[in-house]
């Protein structure tokens, strides 16, 4: 349900427990402000109206949603009129003992009937829209994936991805943005002639002494620990080069464009440290975590790619549908630079200030001067609403494939 529908149905819910209005619905007189329970009883029909119109419309256009939102009122009317007072008046004991089996197993035929119709109707071209196959398109690079790893040992909340033919060299490090770079350290170590291993853990992000508050257990700060304590110990393969990747603005708090329902928030670990904001922790955690790794290893961050609305391919098809443009799966790149902005500006901070880190920004990979797409004349770019594909991996190591190989090459 959208957000603007949980406070239609919050204001509803008051009223309904406030005024007696909740005795009106079960069919006993109702005490209090007869204005109170009708400000309930349309909006809890308005909130579960809206929610299948919106479905419908799939935008967030006021224009659309205004037309939404009138629907669904308008709905709302003989929703209560025809079937929520009809059912209160047949709620009567003596009915429900008379009638109680042949409601039940008139609900079942109905059900069952209304189903079969369904199934004939989806099948009818008159339902079936002509939706042609979305071209997903693939990389020029084949991509062989992870190798066995026996020289790398089981972390407790990491799974390594061990992928090149040579010695071990550089470590792509983060949450799931790392593992999504799994086809770039195979094409730049099969370049270099060396082997990269990919430690990503979703919703981890590599900043050391900080925790993520999200709905599971809070276990980065340890992981973290323990993958630095590894790369320190490398003495027969040192690592000299590591890759820092996350979804950056994510642990901001901020919603992204999907409106995810939970969002993550950092904190330290540490309890007797000032809490600060989300910039401060970044900063510092990332601090941290470059000190950590210096001087002795090139280190490159990868900047946040751009989040979108919906997965490019469901949005694709969705367009197809409701005749609208594939324009309409696209993002303001504005909003997308508004989005980030905070996040990009920390990552510039810190890798200016260590002369062994470099920054790069996705960015432009995939906007252009108005617009950020996650589709193009090659096919689709995004796994979902925020992860790349192989095929969007190969747009980002073919503009960044010296930054990749300058990871590899190590200190000189």
């Amino acid at each position: 349900m959208p957000s603007d529908n949980r406070y239609i149905a919050s204001a509803g819910i008051r009223a309904w427990q406030r005024t007696g209005a909740a005795d009106a619905y079960s069919g006993q007189p109702a005490g209090g402000d007869h204005w109170c329970a009708l400000l309930q009883l349309v909006s809890l029909a308005l909130a579960a109206d809206r929610a299948g119109s919106n479905a419908f419309f799939r935008t967030r256009k006021p224009l659309e949603r205004f037309s939404a939102t009138t629907i669904a009122l308008v709905l709302s009317v003989p929703t209560y009129l025809f079937i929520e007072q009809p059912m209160k008046r047949l709620r009567r004991p003596e009915i429900m003992r008379r009638y109680s089996g042949r409601i039940v197993l008139g609900g079942i035929a109905g059900s069952a009937v209304f189903a079969i119709v369904a199934l004939v109707l989806g099948r009818s071209p008159l339902f079936v829209p002509r939706v042609q196959a979305i071209e997903l398109g693939t990389p020029s690079r084949s991509v062989s994936g992870c190798q066995t790893a026996n020289a790398i040992p089981k972390f407790r909340h990491v799974q390594p991805c061990l992928v090149g033919p040579g010695a071990l060299k550089v470590a792509i490090w983060g949450d799931s943005h790392a593992l999504m770079l799994v086809p770039i350290a195979e094409w730049a170590a099969e370049t270099a002639g060396a082997a990269a291993v990919v430690l990503g853990k979703t919703s981890c992000p590599p900043l050391l002494g900080v925790e993520v508050d999200f709905f599971v257990t809070r276990t980065c700060a340890a992981s973290n620990d323990e993958l630095l304590q590894w790369l320190r110990k490398q003495q027969a393969h040192p690592i000299t080069g590591v890759v820092l990747v996350a979804r950056w603005p994510l642990y901001s708090g901020r919603e992204p464009p999907a409106g995810d329902l939970e969002l993550p928030r950092l904190l330290w670990r540490d309890n007797n440290r000032y809490p600060g904001g989300y910039a401060e922790i970044l900063e510092r955690g990332l601090t941290d975590t470059l000190t950590a790794l210096s001087p002795s290893r090139r280190i490159l961050i990868v900047a946040p790619v751009p989040e979108f609305q919906h997965p490019a391919a469901d949005c694709l098809k969705r367009a197809q549908i409701a005749g609208y443009p594939r324009e309409s799966c696209t993002l303001d790149r504005r909003r997308v630079e508004q989005r980030r902005s905070e996040a990009v500006a920390v990552l510039n901070r810190a890798a200016a200030a260590f002369p062994n880190a470099r920054l790069i920004d996705p960015l432009d990979v995939f906007c252009n001067s108005n617009t950020c797409s996650p589709f193009g004349p090659t096919g689709v770019f995004y796994l979902d609403t925020d992860h790349l594909n192989p095929l969007g991996a190969e747009l980002l190591y073919r503009r960044f494939e010296r930054d990749f190989l300058w990871v590899f090459e190590g200190e000189k």
